[in-house]
């Protein structure tokens, strides 16, 4: 097969088009000598100049590579997507395109023995525009075999970035507590048990968080002065804690840290800081509200159960409460 520049195959022509000579492979093995030839345009009766417009025209992302993986071919959707023009990139390999430049052998590699299988496949690659977005392409790769057997493939591309980034986003708010951006309680019980596992965990401390005064302050202020007293308490959290350690909020004014492999010592430590902490005046638009909490402390080993373990920090936490109710 001729490149792309120089085919009339794969570009609408005049009247002297050739007939194409490409023939999809099915089954990953060639056709016995004494089977009929492989459907083509000549024997199913479709103009060539048909299909040559037909591919050059359609929407989709379009490509013709070689045995060695160079491109002969980019219809009009890919030359666009891409911002290529047809020149730069006839005769070169597809890898050159792609952000893994440093994996060039080992795409090679991966083509060379997808094609020996003679079987269509499936792929997805990142690609990076000449802004530096990046992009997630679909490619759906089909080997072909001409009349001279050489063998080529017609590969379809789909942009898929949205896509991905949709799917990103639903598993971010399936995590995430829309008002604080804060782990959700469904987030954090599914990643406690990692670090209860009795083969591979290093055991926690829980500071199980209960606000104190957060009613009197929707009753005061509003429920938009409770929102924000709930950031503010999120991001002063999240100042106290140690880079691998987790926040979350469970609920209502209710948070929970969670301190992987960290001793009593430190542990306890750390909730008289966080304490202090929340105390601290907080400035809202109405005016200042002061808001305190109630820490529950439970240190809990490889092994443990854990919704007894959050259930014995939550225990800890109104035994805190009631404590200073009495006082």
């Amino acid at each position: 097969m001729r490149h792309a520049s120089d085919d009339a195959t794969f570009a609408p022509a005049g009247p002297e088009v050739p007939r194409p000579r490409l023939s999809v492979v099915g089954g990953g093995r060639e056709a016995a000598p004494e089977q009929a030839p492989a459907p083509t345009a000549e024997t199913a009766g479709i103009d060539p100049r048909i299909l040559a417009a037909g591919f050059e025209s359609v929407g989709a992302i379009l490509a013709v590579l070689d045995e060695a993986g160079r491109f002969e071919y980019l219809n009009a959707a890919a030359r666009t997507f891409f911002k290529l023009p047809r020149a730069t990139v006839s005769g070169r390999p597809f890898w050159e395109f792609l952000v893994e430049l440093e994996e060039a052998d080992g795409l090679a590699a991966d083509y060379a023995t997808r094609l020996a299988l003679r079987e269509p496949w499936h792929t997805e690659r990142l690609w990076v525009d000449e802004l530096g977005d990046r992009h997630r392409l679909v490619w759906n790769s089909t080997p072909v075999r001409d009349h001279d057997g050489h063998w080529h493939v017609v590969a379809l591309g789909v942009d898929v970035t949205e896509q991905r980034r949709a799917e990103a986003l639903l598993r971010h708010q399936a995590q995430t507590d829309p008002l604080t951006g804060l782990l959700n309680r469904a987030a954090f019980e599914s990643m406690l048990p990692d670090h209860l596992d009795p083969e591979s965990g290093l055991g926690c401390g829980l500071l199980f968080c209960d606000l104190d005064g957060f009613k009197a302050v929707n009753d005061t202020h509003g429920h938009a002065a409770g929102d924000a007293v709930l950031n503010e308490v999120a991001k002063r959290l999240k100042t106290v804690v140690r880079r691998d350690d987790v926040v979350a909020r469970l609920g209502g004014d209710e948070f929970v840290v969670l301190l992987p492999a960290l001793g009593a010592i430190q542990v306890r430590a750390l909730a008289a800081r966080v304490e202090r902490t929340v105390a601290r005046q907080i400035r809202l638009a109405e005016g200042f509200a002061k808001v305190g909490v109630s820490v529950g402390v439970r240190i809990a080993a490889p092994g443990e159960d854990p919704a007894a373990v959050l259930n014995d920090a939550d225990a800890s936490m109104y035994e805190v409460k009631r404590r200073r109710h009495r006082r």
